[in-house]
C-alpha cells in the first residue's frame, strides 16, 4: 500500500438518474455513468435498529431492470447492511477495504471507494425519490470542455466519449491504474492513459507521479521496463518539463541494463537461464517475487495473441521443461519479433531524451542499438515466402501482433509494407482491446486511412467498442466481451485508445518540439463526411474542421498565438503561422 498523496480532486454530487420500485420494499437506481465514489442516501424509519441492504454494481440485469448479482470475474459489486435511526437520516455508506492482487495499491484520498452506476435498497418500504439516492463521485481534475471531437458518423462519436469519459473517471486516484482488477500503475497501461490525457488536457500532474511511482515500483514485463523511457519521453513533449526527466532517465536506463549485456535481442529465457531470481530483482529494481514472474507480454488476455509463436520455452515450477496445459501468453520465451520490436521503439525514446539532456554518446548509442535490433530482426524473422515476418526464428506462424510491430516498431522496409498492410487487413481486429492503440496507429502509419476508421467505427462486430457500449458499458472493459476474458474487470482505460488515435492519427496532431510549440497536422478523415476536433495546449486550443464531397476536401484550421504547424493536407505541404487557415485538396472517394 502507498501513502495517498496530495492531487487536484474533488467530489461530485450526482443524483440518480431514474429510481425504479421493484417491489415493496426493494428499490433499483441508475446514476448514468459508472464512477468511482461512494453512496449517500436519505431514509426515513420509525424505530432504531432497523436493518437494510445496500448494494452497489456495475452490472445491469437486462431481463429483470435492475442491479445484477451475478458472480463474473473481477465486476465488482458490494452488498452491505445499513442499520437504521429513527427518524429521517441521511447516510453515507462505508464500503470495507477493497483486495486487491497487485502491488502499490494505490488509495482513494477520501477513504475506500467503489466503481458503481447502479444500486439497489432492499427491505425499506417507504417511498423513495432520485434526490434520495446521490453518487458522491471521486475525480481528478479534468477540463471536460478542452478537448472536442464530432463527426458525421454516430457511432465513432459515441466511441469518443467513451473513451474520454474513461480517462476521467479513471484518473480518481491521480495515478493513471492499470483498471479495477488491481488498481495500481503498469508500464504499458499507464503508456495509454497517459497519451490520452495529453490529448484530452493540459494537466499533466497525474502523468508525473505515475511516472514517479514507476521509477519506485515497476511492473514484471519485460517490455514495460523499455517502456518507462516512452513514457519519459512523451511527458517531456507534451508538457514541456524536463526538471525530472534526468533522474527518470537515470532509473529507466539502470533497469533495462540486463537486457543491454545480455545480446542485442532481448531474450526473456536467456535472462532466466543466466541470473538467478536474486539477481535479477538487484538488475531490475523488481521484487524477488516480480523478478520470477519476469517476462515478455505480447497481449492481454493471453489467449488475445493471435496464436503467437513464443518458440522454445522455459518453464517455471517444480518441472521446468514441463509446459503448462494452456499457454497464457505470457510465455518465457526466447528472442522473438513483438518484444524485439518493442525494444527498438523503446531504444528511440531513450536516445531522444538523451537528446534532449545533451548526452551526444548516449543518444548514438541508443540510436545504433535501435538499428542493430531492427536489422537483426530483418535478417533472421523475414520471411521471403510470405513477405511477412515470423513470430520468432525458425518459426512459420506470423500473428497479427507481428505485422502491427513491424510497421508500429519502425522493422519494416517500404518495399514489405504492402503485404503487412494485406495481413492486418485480414485478420480484422484480432487483438485485444489493448494492442488494438498499435493496431490502428500502424495502418495509419502505412498510409491506410479507412481501415483504422472502420476497426474505431465498426457496429457490428463483437471484436468492437460499440460492443462494449451495446453491453451497457460507460467506460471501456478490460476485454471487448466476458466471453474473451471472464475474469475481467469494467473499469480498464488500456481499451480507451480512440482518445488519442483520433488527435494523433486521425488529424495527425504530434508535438515536432516540446508543448508542442510546433507540431504536425496530417489529418486523413477516410470516409467521413465531416470531422472537427478540438485539441487543447498550453498556449490555447488547436481547431480542426474537415468537410469532404465528391472527392474535394476543405480544412479549416486554428493554429494557437505562439505556435506553427507542419502541414499535409492530400499532399499540400504548408507552414501554417498562428492564426486561422483554410486549405482545399482533392482526396480519396470511397
Amino acid at each position: 500500500m502507498i501513502e495517498p498523496t496530495d492531487y487536484n480532486y474533488y467530489i461530485e454530487r450526482i443524483e440518480a438518474k431514474r429510481v425504479r420500485k421493484v417491489n415493496k420494499d426493494t428499490f433499483f437506481a441508475d446514476f448514468g455513468k459508472d464512477a468511482y465514489g461512494k453512496l449517500e442516501l436519505t431514509l426515513e424509519s420509525d424505530t432504531d435498529g432497523k436493518v437494510i441492504e445496500i448494494a452497489v454494481g456495475q452490472m445491469y440485469d437486462v431481463e429483470l431492470d435492475r442491479l445484477s448479482r451475478k458472480e463474473l470475474g473481477r465486476v465488482v459489486t458490494t452488498v452491505y447492511p445499513l442499520t437504521l435511526k429513527k427518524g429521517r437520516h441521511t447516510y453515507t455508506a462505508e464500503f470495507p477495504e477493497a483486495k486487491f492482487y497487485g502491488t502499490g495499491i494505490v488509495p482513494s484520498p477520501v477513504g475506500e471507494v467503489r466503481p458503481y452506476r447502479y444500486s439497489e435498497i432492499k427491505g425499506y418500504e417507504k417511498d423513495l425519490s432520485a434526490k434520495d439516492f446521490v453518487q458522491l463521485a471521486l475525480f481528478a481534475a479534468f477540463d471536460d470542455d478542452a478537448a472536442t471531437f464530432h463527426c458525421s458518423n454516430e457511432m465513432l462519436n459515441k466511441v469518443w466519449d467513451l473513451c474520454k469519459y474513461t480517462i476521467k473517471m479513471s484518473n480518481a486516484f491521480g495515478y493513471y491504474i492499470d483498471g479495477e482488477r488491481e488498481r495500481t500503475p503498469y508500464e504499458g497501461d499507464a503508456m495509454i492513459s497517459a497519451m490520452n490525457h495529453y490529448c484530452l488536457d493540459t494537466d499533466y500532474t497525474i502523468a508525473k507521479r505515475t511516472i514517479d511511482f514507476l521509477m519506485d515500483t515497476p511492473n514484471w514485463p519485460i517490455n514495460g521496463l523499455f517502456l518507462t523511457a516512452n513514457l519519459i519521453r512523451d511527458y517531456y513533449l507534451y508538457s514541456g518539463d524536463i526538471t525530472p526527466v534526468e533522474e527518470w532517465y537515470k532509473k529507466a536506463k539502470k533497469r533495462c541494463q540486463i537486457f543491454f549485456d545480455s545480446g542485442l535481442l532481448a531474450d526473456a529465457k536467456k535472462i532466466h537461464e543466466k541470473y538467478s531470481v536474486e539477481e535479477i530483482a538487484r538488475y531490475t529494481g523488481l521484487s524477488d517475487f516480480l523478478s520470477y514472474w519476469m517476462r515478455d507480454i505480447v497481449d492481454w488476455p493471453g489467449h488475445e495473441t493471435d496464436g503467437y509463436d513464443f518458440g522454445k520455452c522455459f518453464y517455471q515450477g517444480d518441472d521446468l521443461n514441463k509446459p503448462p496445459a494452456n499457454r497464457t501468453g505470457r510465455e518465457i520465451g526466447e528472442a522473438h519479433f513483438v518484444g524485439n520490436a518493442n525494444q527498438a521503439w523503446s531504444l528511440d525514446a531513450f536516445a531522444d531524451i538523451a537528446q534532449a539532456l545533451g548526452k551526444k554518446d548516449e543518444e548514438e548509442f541508443f540510436r545504433k542499438r535501435a538499428e542493430e535490433v531492427r536489422k537483426c530482426l530483418r535478417e533472421t524473422m523475414f520471411d521471403a515466402a510470405t513477405s511477412l515476418y515470423v513470430d520468432t526464428p525458425n518459426s512459420k506462424h506470423t500473428a497479427q501482433h507481428t505485422s502491427v510491430w513491424a510497421v508500429f516498431g519502425g522493422v519494416a522496409t517500404d518495399e514489405q509494407i504492402p503485404s503487412l498492410v494485406e495481413h492486418m487487413r485480414k485478420r480484422r481486429m484480432s487483438c485485444s482491446a489493448c494492442v488494438s492503440s498499435k493496431l490502428i496507429a500502424a495502418l495509419y502509419m502505412a498510409g491506410d486511412e479507412e481501415q483504422p476508421l472502420r476497426l474505431m467505427c465498426d457496429s457490428t462486430s463483437n471484436r468492437s467498442w460499440s460492443n462494449m457500449i451495446r453491453l451497457g458499458a460507460t467506460v471501456t472493459m478490460e476485454a471487448w466481451d466476458h466471453y474473451i476474458h471472464q475474469g475481467m474487470d469494467l473499469v480498464h482505460p488500456f481499451a480507451s485508445a480512440p482518445a488519442h488515435l483520433i488527435p494523433r492519427e486521425m488529424f495527425g496532431i504530434k508535438p515536432l518540439e516540446p508543448t508542442l510549440k510546433r507540431f504536425s497536422l496530417v489529418p486523413r478523415t477516410g470516409f467521413l463526411e465531416e470531422a472537427e476536433l478540438t485539441h487543447p495546449t498550453i498556449y490555447g486550443p488547436i481547431k480542426v474542421k474537415v468537410s469532404k464531397k465528391d472527392g474535394k476536401a476543405l480544412m479549416t484550421a486554428t493554429v494557437p498565438s505562439g505556435t506553427s504547424a507542419e502541414c499535409d493536407f492530400y499532399g499540400k505541404k504548408c507552414t501554417l503561422a498562428a492564426g486561422e487557415h483554410t486549405i482545399t485538396a482533392d482526396c480519396p472517394q470511397y
